[in-house]
């Protein structure tokens, strides 16, 4: 079958063509891969930024945002069937006994370092047209979201985000005790400002609107572009940079009572971090390339971060209940704005188009390939 391979050695990226998987043990499940979206991840490791074959391999299968259907279970799987709809989880657990989040399946906490990811480090991904999976690493999307789940992996960063940004808030005591089980919530009037209008973006978006949150979405993108229409559908109000400067944007919002990272641009996040209102909590998603250093006031952020009693967390990779939680976000997404989340999806491309994705980055939101077919 064919699939992405990424050679770090010989520096190339190759369709090429790989043994079909098959099931060999009692939990074992074979599923097809429908739909695997196109991420920066993918575009830095095929420019050899990083990446990591498995030891016996020259080379890495790339892809880790992925949709696929159940076609063949062992004889001990019971929790899929055959035609069922699952995303699969990136990141696997370290083999450490004492990696406590690793042993208690909360392997994007680990704390060796020495977990695999599917397409990332260590362990084949998702470009290529069957894969074997165990049911511990699979999770079940209901059928009216098949052509939307490919946007789940993105998804459940926020998840996972806003879900210790409730941990965070519960240890402040006006908020109602009857109130603690929600999975995100604010008091009065909350505003959120989303940094990036790309896919994490947009979906960190859509979560913190539903969540209840006054919500800017700020990026690069003129206000006629598809990213602000989707996000202005998606009852969010849009601030392009290019007309609004970040010493602007307090002034704008008034208050701004929780920012969400996603861009892995470091001079637009501290940037950011000067303008976070009192009790404020600045949730960091994007990687930034190393360079040469940016000039940022350290003095005012550490002044704020001491007298505003503000926050700053980073996250990365989700674990199983923030799929879950995605997964049901996306249905409400679905249903309170139909259009916007078909949208963010630009194009479907068979498996031997994606060199020349990755290559040209052309215009769009979210670029799918399907590799069976």
């Amino acid at each position: 079958m064919q699939a992405v391979g990424v050679f770090p050695n010989k520096r190339s990226v190759e369709i090429i063509d790989v043994p079909e998987d098959r099931v060999e043990n009692d939990r074992d499940v074979k599923v097809r891969i429908l739909d695997v979206g196109v991420c920066g991840t993918d575009r830095e490791i095929t420019s050899f930024e990083y990446g990591t074959p498995p030891r016996d391999s020259e080379f890495l299968i790339i892809g880790h945002e992925a949709l696929g259907e159940v076609v063949e279970i062992g004889t001990a799987v019971s929790e899929f069937q055959p035609g069922d709809l699952v995303v699969p989880l990136v990141r696997h657990p370290c083999p450490h006994t004492w990696c406590g989040p690793c042993r208690m399946n909360r392997s994007d906490f680990c704390l060796s370092g020495d977990f695999i990811e599917r397409g990332i480090k260590e362990e084949h991904g998702f470009m290529r047209r069957y894969v074997i999976e165990k049911p511990e690493f699979l999770v079940k999307v209901p059928p009216e979201l098949r052509e939307v789940a490919v946007l789940t992996e993105p998804l459940t960063i926020a998840e996972k985000a806003f879900g210790q940004v409730r941990q965070i808030l519960e240890r402040l005591p006006w908020f109602p005790e009857a109130e603690r089980p929600q999975p995100l919530k604010v008091k009065g009037d909350s505003r959120a400002l989303v940094a990036g209008a790309g896919p994490m973006g947009l979906l960190g978006a859509m979560r913190l609107k539903v969540a209840g949150y006054k919500t800017f979405v700020y990026s690069l993108e003129p206000p006629e572009s598809i990213n602000a229409r989707l996000a202005v559908e998606a009852e969010c109000e849009y601030i392009s940079a290019q007309t609004c400067e970040l010493i602007t944007l307090e002034r704008r919002i008034e208050h701004i009572d929780l920012v969400y990272e996603a861009t892995g641009v470091s001079k637009i996040a501290f940037g950011l971090m000067k303008h976070l209102g009192d009790n404020g909590i600045l949730i960091l998603t994007g990687v930034p390339a190393l360079g040469k250093p940016v000039p940022t006031d350290v003095d005012h952020i550490m002044r704020n971060l001491v007298l505003r009693n503000q926050l700053v967390f980073g996250t990365v990779n989700a674990g199983h209940a923030d799929h879950l939680k995605a997964i049901e976000s996306l249905g409400v997404f679905r249903q309170r704005w139909p259009r916007v989340l078909p949208s963010m999806i630009t194009g479907r491309y068979p498996i031997d188009s994606v060199i020349d994705i990755l290559r040209r980055k052309p215009a769009g939101i979210k670029h799918v390939v399907r590799p069976a077919e």
